[in-house]
């Protein structure tokens, strides 16, 4: 018999999740592991880290510098 886990996702308005439980049998409660979610941390950076922001800030025309989004 093949054990089974779960795989939970928290998309939320701040910060979403991803965590994963293995198959457990008999009284005992799995542990739950997050998974890494792949991001892009810095210019040519990308990292798994366990919480990914989930929110998108669009700032107005005059909130930024001449220049300031050129790459």
């Amino acid at each position: 018999m093949s054990e089974r886990g779960v795989i939970g996702i928290d998309l939320g308005t701040s910060n979403s999740v991803m965590a994963h439980a293995a198959g457990g049998t008999g009284e005992e409660a799995p542990a739950i592991e997050l998974l890494g979610v792949p991001q892009v941390t810095s210019a040519g950076s990308l990292e798994a880290r366990p919480v990914l922001p989930s929110f998108l800030y669009i700032p107005g025309e005059n909130e930024l510098a001449d220049g300031a989004l050129k790459l």
